[in-house]
């Protein structure tokens, strides 16, 4: 699984509002982790016969959300990158996915999220709950595992029917 997440801090606001440097972190971060990380284990996942790569998104990325448009920009191209990467590692054997977690209840989210928050998510969710992350750790597990076999290129929203 490759993730780098470096949500909007000092890049958080309005675009016209945050400086170049905070946007370079945010997208380096996002962006640059990642394909880093992916880059470095591509030679050991092609010498395994059964590689398999999940990037880890967001709905941010395909939704928006005020004041997150240096995240939002980066997450969204890691569908780029792997649009790309399931061209050039699959004949290989490499298998290259994008999970996309909506919002999920993570220590972090609950702490920084009130109830009313949640609640407006909740009411805008098809299925009316919010993600775990043991519902995220499944889907990247199955996309991760031998039991995806043929499974590349494709963008799983877990997001209780959003995004």
């Amino acid at each position: 699984m490759a993730n780098a997440v470096r949500w909007p801090t000092d890049a958080g606001g309005p675009l016209r509002d945050v400086s170049w440097n905070a946007w370079q972190r945010a997208v380096r971060t996002n962006i640059e982790g990642t394909a880093d990380t992916v880059r470095n284990a591509l030679p050991h996942l092609a010498a395994s016969d059964a590689g398999r790569v999940v990037l880890v998104s967001s709905g941010v990325a395909r939704e928006g959300m005020p004041g997150a448009s240096a995240y939002a920009t980066s997450k969204a191209a890691l569908e780029g990158l792997c649009a790309a990467l399931k061209w050039e590692t699959a004949a290989p054997g490499t298998l290259v996915n994008i999970v996309s977690p909506g919002f999920t209840e993570t220590e972090n989210n609950l702490a920084r999220f009130g109830d009313d928050v949640r609640q407006s998510v909740r009411a805008r969710t098809p299925t009316g709950t919010l993600s775990t992350p043991e519902d995220v750790a499944a889907a990247v597990l199955f996309l991760g595992s031998p039991a995806n076999a043929n499974i590349t290129g494709a963008y799983l929203p877990v997001a209780g029917g959003i995004n």
